[in-house]
């Protein structure tokens, strides 16, 4: 329906209205269309991959872009995610107050701005 060929001679505002009432009569097609495409996704989740398979995705990715069509970044290989450095907070020198040391700071980052 989407593709359809459109009546000639319409309006830029009756094309406009017309596209909007193909695309809400199209739509209970698409979800159905969808949810069939998703049960053989699920059918991965049990071992199965055939050619039907793979139509579905490949369906779902037309369909679903923002779900189905993300690219995997790899940001390489992690040794590790239990390392954390624990950096000791700066204390202020002996005699000097800590509020005092705040609003010098709050002073200092306003004027680097």
């Amino acid at each position: 329906m989407l593709t359809s060929e459109r009546p000639p001679g319409l309006t830029e505002a009756e094309r406009i209205d017309y596209e909007l009432v193909i695309e809400e009569e199209a739509y209970p097609f698409e979800e159905q269309a969808i949810e069939v495409h998703e049960k053989n996704f699920e059918m991965l989740a049990g071992g199965v991959f055939n050619p039907w398979v793979q139509q579905s995705l490949d369906k779902l990715v037309v369909l679903m872009p923002g779900r189905y069509a993300r690219n995997e970044i790899s940001g390489g290989y992690l040794g590790s995610i239990d390392t954390f450095a624990y950096r000791m907070p700066i204390a202020p020198a002996d005699g000097v107050d800590p509020q005092d040391s705040k609003r010098a700071a709050e002073i200092a980052a306003r004027v680097s701005e």
